[in-house]
């Protein structure tokens, strides 16, 4: 699988970067990890990581999920990329997911296994116990999904501010209504 091929020329809608721990040393459990999560276009993202097996001859599975709590038909197209990364950025390993996350399926996930079991140095991609992964994605046609527009009241730069307040030593930028 390579980092180059179809890559998305635009930046990402979305990164997800966290840590697996205790990857090598535990060869006989399932070592889970996820991000934190993230809000993209309305909608919360998180990702996940289980290690089964251990160290290079377990399984080494990346997931990117939509946190939607909506009971109404909706559908979001993504493309993801999970990437394992290598201190040697050059090196790192990533796959490519194209998926339709809907009401009934809001996960994907790809299994590095085979891949990261047959990299002549996987070793590398653990550091101090610890493989690092990140997940982008881009995401589009956005349908059914309900969500209340958020407001950052600290951008000076958003258009629907006009008015700046100062509460307590912060500045509070708001619109007066006409």
């Amino acid at each position: 699988i390579s980092h180059q091929e179809g890559m998305k020329t635009t930046p990402p809608d979305g990164i997800l970067r966290f840590e697996v721990d205790n990857v090598y040393d535990r060869p006989s459990l399932i070592v889970l990890a996820s991000s934190s999560e993230i809000e993209v276009k309305g909608i919360p993202w998180e990702a996940t990581a289980v290690v089964t097996g251990g160290g290079f001859s377990g399984d080494l599975r990346v997931g990117l999920q939509c946190n939607i709590e909506q009971l109404t038909l909706w559908s979001i197209d993504v493309h993801a990329e999970f990437i394992i990364i290598h201190p040697d950025s050059s090196q790192n390993l990533s796959a490519q997911i194209i998926s339709n996350f809907h009401q009934f399926n809001n996960r994907v996930t790809h299994s590095f296994f085979r891949h990261f079991r047959f990299v002549e140095n996987a070793k590398e991609f653990i550091k101090d116990n610890v493989i690092t992964i990140e997940v982008r994605f881009w995401i589009s046609n956005i349908n059914g999904i309900r969500y209340i527009p958020r407001i950052d009241f600290t951008d000076p730069n958003d258009p629907r501010h006009d008015v700046a307040l100062i509460i307590e030593g912060e500045k509070i930028y708001v619109s007066k209504q006409v």
